[in-house]
């Protein structure tokens, strides 16, 4: 989101994304490309014209570095057009198209044209496609919605979207789903280990403590198995089976070695 992830939500509570430089660069405006925009209508005419008109400065643009494509301010770019102008100030910024994206929306909810409801839920559905395994509460921060609004998008993709049990939050932790009926019970079981872990100061304050926690956040809860094996093209049934016995013969020996120390420590 610039900002979460398994990519993280790193930065998106400033005001202009880590960019190229100390400051902004003139980029001529001919080199410019339209960006990834939330906005469903596209630019407004009237919007430029009122922004070409008015004796007020504007704030730099922002462009994805590379590609030139606009992050934010189309509306200035045509603004500068419609003034005859060749040139304009630009904050390079390098991201990748998702990370584009996230910064465009976050962006045109703080200034500027203000984004439409239906923009805003139209962004949202996106980010839940994208990044299903982030809160509730943390699209919602990005997609300018409130988290009921985000959860009821949620509930219209579920069919599309792959059931993952855990959420990563608005500060980047990874917090495992309650589960309800018959689903299996290893999930709730997991999260108050996990968090325990979370909260030792011995692990998140070192090296080798975070990395374990980065370990067991990024290692899923399997709890529909057979209906995935059962959905899988033939040719990769061996390989990915294979693939399994390497990762269980990975955490098999992690485990026998931490419960190894942890009898030497108890001896």
């Amino acid at each position: 989101m610039g900002g979460l992830s398994r990519t993280g939500n790193r930065g998106m509570d400033c005001d202009v994304p880590p960019h190229k430089g100390d400051g902004p660069v003139l980029v001529r405006i001919d080199a410019l490309h339209p960006g990834d925009s939330p906005r469903l209508r596209g630019v407004s005419a009237e919007h430029a014209r009122l922004i070409a008109d008015s004796p007020d400065c504007v704030p730099p643009i922002l462009v994805q570095q590379g590609t030139m494509r606009v992050i934010d301010g189309m509306h200035r770019v045509r603004a500068a057009q419609l003034q005859g102008k060749e040139h304009i100030d630009a904050y390079l910024i390098a991201c990748n198209d998702d990370e584009s994206f996230l910064w465009a929306v976050r962006m045109n909810l703080t200034h500027g044209l203000a984004l439409t409801l239906a923009d805003r839920k139209a962004a949202a559905c996106r980010i839940i496609q994208a990044h299903p395994e982030w809160s509730d509460r943390a699209i919602a921060s990005v997609a300018g919605l409130s988290d009921k609004t985000v959860g009821a998008l949620r509930r219209r993709l579920a069919d599309s979207l792959p059931r993952t049990r855990w959420r990563v939050g608005r500060d980047g932790r990874t917090r495992t789903l309650p589960t309800r009926g018959n689903d299996p019970v290893a999930a709730p079981v997991r999260a108050p280990l996990l968090q325990k872990l979370q909260k030792d100061p011995s692990l998140r304050y070192t090296n080798a403590g975070r990395t374990m926690l980065r370990w067991l956040h990024t290692h899923p809860v399997i709890d529909d198995g057979a209906d995935v094996v059962a959905a899988l093209p033939a040719h990769c049934l061996n390989t990915a089976a294979e693939l399994c016995k390497q990762h269980a013969v990975e955490w098999a020996t992690l485990a026998k070695l931490l419960e190894d120390r942890s009898r030497i420590r108890a001896s």
